[in-house]
């Protein structure tokens, strides 16, 4: 069985800026399987490096203000989030913490199959709780990490589904 490592980023008490961790809730309600871990690791990503270690999928999630529409996502593989880390490290504080634990990994030899980064554009960073705006870009978050897990999954399935979209809607309402 492929091991799935969901991290979730951000401050809860900053509003927006909790959508890393309102992901990792609405995942939890409808994810099941000792395949998946969830990681809320906030604002410290020490310990980010020992989460990723070896898993075949690990998504990370959280609001960062990419200077796009609030409720705005932006799905990253690593060769993007490459080209960025620069500035991002710059800006962004827990962007280094990632960026070192994934450089540990990397060195371990135990550098996850896919990686995916799911950033969320915030509206709100100075109130509690998260905007209606990016509280629709959850919802489409949660969805799209549920299709990573549904096509990692199938991959390794011995035969192809010959109807995709029905095996994913099955698969979205079952789990």
């Amino acid at each position: 069985m492929k091991k799935i490592m969901i991290m979730g980023l951000g401050d809860v008490l900053k509003g927006d800026m909790g959508a890393g961790c309102a992901v990792l809730e609405k995942m939890a309600e409808t994810v099941s399987g000792k395949d998946v871990d969830f990681a809320y690791l906030g604002c410290d990503t020490r310990f980010a490096a020992g989460y990723l270690l070896g898993v075949d999928l690990a998504v990370i999630t959280g609001a960062l203000d990419l200077s796009g529409r609030p409720g705005t996502l932006h799905i990253w593989d690593q060769a993007v989030f490459d080209r960025n880390l620069e500035w991002m490290a710059k800006c962004f504080p827990e962007i280094r913490g990632v960026a070192l634990a994934l450089a540990q990994t990397k060195l371990a030899e135990g550098f996850p199959g896919r990686l995916v980064f799911i950033w969320i554009n915030p509206l709100h960073t100075e109130t509690y709780g998260i905007s209606n705006l990016v509280q629709g870009a959850v919802t489409r978050a949660v969805w799209r990490i549920h299709r990573e897990i549904w096509h990692m999954r199938l991959s390794q399935a011995p035969c192809p589904a010959r109807n995709a979209s029905k095996e994913f809607k099955k698969y979205w309402y079952e789990n």
